[in-house]
């Protein structure tokens, strides 16, 4: 039995068709996770310089020196080494240096992974009172507890004699790539080491002697920047979390720089961003917007972000605009609906009124309408009044007629009984007198 070559041509074009299909939504999956690996990558223009300072306590900070700290001190030991002509100490002049550990500085926990290119600059303060000291000093920046530095470089400087502080520089290049890096939650450590001939003393820890070193990382960065009518928010990321009081911002709305008088901050556990609200009034269209943060307390080796910001005016649809005025005019609403609910009240009570008073009507109106019978107890309550004032009038002309006799009078006269009669008084005989005698 044969094969059909069309019949075979059309199942390997279904197939393969089926296979396509079938392999599209993992590929689609795959795009996301791809995208954001390449956001993830940091280029080399984004990387800004920033200054580590040494300070007390053998730690580090890229935030400025505090000018009235007293300034530290750490020895740089004599790495001389008296061992004799090949080491027999036949001759003890012969010796040699070694290396020596100066000390170790370290960063907090980083919070954010920090990317480290482009060139570092290393520069320390030492001084020795008695006599000058040749010294090969090794800078490095490494990660806490790995031994294998990330970077290093050596230099070779003599320490002059005096109190005078020698500054003793290097420079090294971080590799092109931008990959080398430290983690989240690792630290960053600066090391130094000595081969000298003689000791010194080592300075730093204020603005007078600045030990410390220039780098290129992605620290500090504004992570977005938005604003409203009424303020205007910056969201930044700080790898070395230093103190946002220490942190140095200037914003400027056209061309108006901002005070920080009245900045608010606050943490967007989000993004995992520190938020920088200014309360900053601001009208409709465009507005250019450029904010800077720095370390430095000078403004230098900033980063900084100009961005054009337009506050359109809001389009108010047609249920928006009855809200609008239902919210403006909630008072005379309020007193509308009370004077409805009145009425509807009111009109129930007058009901059941005009009910009592159809009950008071004869019988045989019971097959009358409403309206009619609203005109018989209306009629027959006139002729109730008409009544009634007639038989006033008739009790009025009755009270006339009876005082005709007692003459005009303002007021009506009581009437009074009989006047009771007065008890008669004996007559008192005189003759009783008679036998009285008076002196």
């Amino acid at each position: 039995m044969g094969h059909h070559p069309e019949r075979m041509k059309f199942s390997f074009a279904l197939l393969t068709m089926g296979i396509v299909l079938g392999v599209m939504p993992f590929v689609i999956l795959l795009l996301p996770e791809e995208a954001a690996a390449q956001e993830d990558i940091i280029l080399p223009n984004e990387l800004k310089e920033s200054l580590m300072s040494l300070r007390e306590g053998m730690a580090m900070s890229p935030e400025g020196l505090d000018l009235r700290a007293e300034p530290q001190a750490i020895i740089i030991p004599n790495g001389y080494r008296a061992t004799g002509l090949f080491g027999y100490g036949i001759i003890t002049r012969i010796g040699r240096t070694e290396w020596i550990e100066v000390g170790s500085w370290h960063t907090q926990p980083l919070r954010e992974r920090l990317y480290l290119g482009g060139k570092a600059e290393f520069t320390i303060f030492a001084y020795n009172e008695e006599r000058s000291v040749d010294c090969d000093i090794e800078f490095s920046i490494g990660r806490a507890n790995e031994a294998q530095p990330l970077a290093s470089v050596v230099t070779s400087q003599r320490v002059a004699a005096g109190t005078d502080r020698t500054p003793i520089t290097a420079a090294l290049q971080f590799p092109a790539g931008n990959d080398t890096t430290i983690e989240a939650g690792s630290e960053m450590v600066f090391r130094i080491k000595a081969r000298c001939n003689g000791g010194a003393v080592m300075s730093y820890g204020n603005s007078d002697y600045p030990s410390g070193f220039s780098f290129f990382s992605n620290a500090l960065t504004i992570h977005s920047l938005y604003m409203d009518r009424e303020s205007v928010t910056m969201e930044y990321k700080d790898a070395f979390m230093v103190n946002y009081a220490r942190i140095i911002t200037v914003l400027t709305v056209d061309r108006e720089i901002i005070p920080n008088m009245h900045l608010d901050t606050q943490i967007n556990s989000f993004n995992n961003t520190r938020e920088m609200i200014w309360h900053h009034e601001s009208g409709f269209g465009d507005h250019e917007v450029i904010v800077s943060i720095s370390y430095d307390p000078t403004g230098l080796r900033n980063v900084s972000l100009v961005q054009t910001i337009n506050l359109p005016k809001p389009i108010v649809d047609d249920l928006q605009l009855v809200v609008n005025v239902l919210k403006g005019n909630l008072n005379w609403i309020v007193i509308f609906i009370l004077l409805i609910v009145s009425l509807a009240f009111y009109s129930k009570h007058r009901k059941k009124v005009w009910k009592r008073r159809f009950k008071t009507l004869d019988p045989s109106s019971a097959s009358l309408s409403k309206h009619k019978k609203k005109k018989m107890w209306k009629r027959a309550k006139k002729d109730r009044r008409r009544a009634t004032k007639v038989h006033k009038m008739e009790e009025k002309e009755r009270d006339e007629k009876e005082h005709e006799d007692d003459g005009f009078s303002i007021f009506k006269k009581k009437k009074r009984g009989p006047m009771p009669e007065k008890p008669a008084v004996a007559a008192i005989d005189n003759s009783v007198f008679d036998d009285i005698e008076f002196d």
